[in-house]
C-alpha cells in the first residue's frame, strides 16, 4: 500500500506542473511550450529504474556484496547517461525546431533544466530501502516532496516563469534522492560510500551543471 501510494504521490507531482502552468499563464501558447520542453531524458530514466528495480531482490538476499555491485552498475551507468546528457544539452536548440516544431525553438531551454534531473534519478538510495522492507519512508519522503513542490511552484513560477517550475521539479527531486540517503545513513545505518561512488558522481555533476552554464550563456 505505501508503494501504491507513493505513486499516486509522484503522480500527483507531475500533474501540479501542467496544473499550475495553465492556471498561471491561461495562454494556450506558452502550455504547448511547457509541454514540448518538460521532458527528462527518457533513456537515462528508464535505464536507472531499470537498473533500481533489478537489484532490490539481490540486495534483499544478500546486502553487502550486493551494496558492492549496486556501486560498480552505477558507476558504469554514470558513464553512459551523463556524456550523453552533456551533449544532449548543446544540441537541444538544434534538435527542437527539427524534432518537434520551429514554433517551439523556445521550448529547447526549458527542456536543458529538465535534463539536470539526470544527476537525481540516478541515485538509487530507493532500491535499498525497499530492499530493506522499508517502503513507508519512501511513501513519507514522497509527501514532503510533494508539498515542497507545490510550495516551490508557486513561489518560483512568480519569480521566474516556466524556469521556474521546471527548477521546481529539479529541487524537489533533489529533496527526495537527500531524504532516502539520510535515511539510509541515520535509521538504517548504511554509509553512502558503500553503494555510490561519490568522486565519478560528484565529478559528473558538476561537468554537468557546467555544460548547462555554457549552453545557456553563462
Amino acid at each position: 500500500m505505501p508503494l501504491v501510494l507513493n505513486m499516486l504521490v509522484g503522480s500527483l507531482v507531475l500533474l501540479f506542473d501542467g496544473w499550475l502552468v495553465g492556471w498561471y499563464f491561461r495562454d494556450e501558447t506558452v502550455f504547448a511550450v511547457f509541454r514540448y520542453g518538460s521532458r527528462e531524458f527518457p533513456i537515462a530514466t528508464a535505464l536507472a529504474t531499470a537498473l533500481g528495480t533489478a537489484m532490490v531482490a539481490r540486495i534483499a538476499m544478500q546486502e553487502n556484496a550486493e551494496l558492492a555491485e549496486l556501486k560498480t552498475k552505477t558507476k558504469r551507468l554514470f558513464h553512459l547517461v551523463f556524456p550523453m546528457t552533456i551533449v544532449l544539452l548543446f544540441l537541444s536548440e538544434r534538435l527542437f525546431p527539427v524534432v518537434f516544431n520551429p514554433a517551439f525553438a523556445s521550448a529547447a531551454p526549458l527542456f536543458n533544466i529538465y535534463l539536470l534531473l539526470t544527476a537525481s534519478r540516478v541515485l538509487l538510495p530507493n532500491t535499498i530501502v525497499l530492499a530493506r522492507g522499508r517502503s513507508g519512508a519512501i511513501l513519507a519522503v514522497g509527501l514532503l516532496e510533494l508539498a515542497l513542490k507545490i510550495v516551490l511552484g508557486f513561489v518560483f513560477v512568480r519569480e521566474w516563469g516556466l524556469a521556474g517550475v521546471a527548477w521546481s521539479a529539479v529541487l524537489v527531486f533533489w529533496v527526495e534522492k537527500i531524504g532516502l540517503i539520510w535515511y539510509l545513513e541515520k535509521r538504517l545505518d548504511v554509509r553512502t560510500g558503500d553503494w555510490l561512488d561519490w568522486r565519478w558522481y560528484t565529478g559528473y555533476v558538476g561537468l554537468l551543471f557546467l555544460a548547462w552554464a555554457i549552453a545557456a550563456g553563462w
